[in-house]
């Protein structure tokens, strides 16, 4: 049982990893550009960058360290002018938008080789992973399974119980992109964890006490009554945060986000990056280097796995609401009196 209550944990989890590659390959080309002169991509820059032919050396020299470790300039839009003015002043050479360009897009073309590779495997696995659950379903019967729900739904729900505080603290104005809209959203997951926690510890008590009279009997059903009652109410909260930021989302993609939210958010986004130097002055906090389509683009990434996550951690609040109502009826046949 325990390895089928695995399975069970692990399903939600794979479903949410296959969904974020989608969004890790949109977000490669925007880290491609503010992280490629920083040390962490040094490898990266080693592996796509061109070697440029001279004579006292027979493979050439790389230009990893050099034409191809390009800063970010203060205006995206005129990258290609600014860079050959820097090429020009530093290596007295026109060539170094070229073999930025041909690096970066061989980074590219091996990052959707990667998240496109790893989509496949991992839907493999999310199928696989539910035929080995069925199977075991039908080799342990649904009796027993049901019976080890009672001791295993509160380890279970740690899952969304996890996964709603990290959203919590991802979803922060001052942690995060995100907007101050948001924080409405940051909000919504801290209940919903509340509720998850209330949801784990009644299954905890419900798994932990016997039945020896009337009494247990009584406390027990309204155990179960609560429990039920603190799923449902945990499905009202994932409701509203998933069509709160699907709706924060297609407002998004019709009107844009003001000059303030996007200096704002480009500046946390640069917080280690240290490319924008005017965002420690706080009367003054303005990051060109960051395009507002960038932002935007991780603001509706950070929307999306809002949303994404709500669906799945709805799997687990109807899940419970289905096994409360079985437990519910089950604990109503309790025969409790004696001869």
């Amino acid at each position: 049982m325990r390895f089928y209550w695995l399975l069970i944990w692990m399903i939600p989890v794979e479903i949410f990893f296959i969904v974020s590659l989608f969004d890790w390959r949109t977000f490669t080309k925007t880290l491609a550009v503010h992280w490629w002169a920083k040390p962490s991509f040094s490898l990266i820059r080693n592996f796509t960058c061109e070697r440029e032919s001279c004579e006292d050396f027979l493979d050439g020299i790389s230009t990893a360290e050099t034409k191809c470790k390009v800063p970010v300039f203060q205006n995206p839009a005129e990258m290609e002018l600014e860079l050959n003015i820097w090429c020009l002043e530093r290596y007295k050479s026109n060539n170094c938008y070229d073999i930025l360009e041909n690096a970066q897009n061989s980074f590219l073309n091996i990052a959707n080789i990667f998240f496109g590779v790893n989509i496949g495997i991992g839907v493999f696995l999310l199928i696989l992973l539910y035929l080995t659950m069925r199977s075991l379903t039908e080799v342990i019967s649904k009796p027993i399974v049901q019976r080890s729900q009672a001791a295993n739904i509160p380890a279970w729900l740690s899952v969304p119980i996890v996964g709603s505080v990290y959203m919590h603290f991802l979803l922060q104005p001052q942690n995060s992109v995100s907007v101050e809209y948001s924080r409405w959203i940051a909000i919504l997951y801290l209940v919903s964890a509340g509720t998850f926690s209330i949801a784990a510890l009644l299954s905890w008590h419900i798994a932990a006490t016997s039945v020896m009279n009337r009494a247990d009997k009584k406390r027990k059903q309204i155990s179960v009554i609560l429990f039920i009652f603190a799923m449902e109410l945990t499905i009202v909260v994932l409701v509203s945060i998933f069509v709160t930021s699907v709706v924060m989302l297609v407002s998004f993609t019709q009107k844009s986000i003001s000059d303030k939210e996007w200096y704002g958010s480009a500046c946390k986004l640069d917080r280690n990056l240290n490319n924008c130097a005017t965002c420690t002055d706080p009367n003054n906090q303005e990051c060109p280097q960051w395009s507002k389509k960038q932002v935007l683009g991780i603001l509706y990434s950070t929307l999306k796995q809002s949303a994404i996550m709500a669906s799945i951690f709805l799997m687990y609040s109807f899940h419970g609401v289905g096994y409360g109502i079985v437990l519910r009826d089950h604990v109503a046949t309790y025969q409790i009196d004696y001869v």
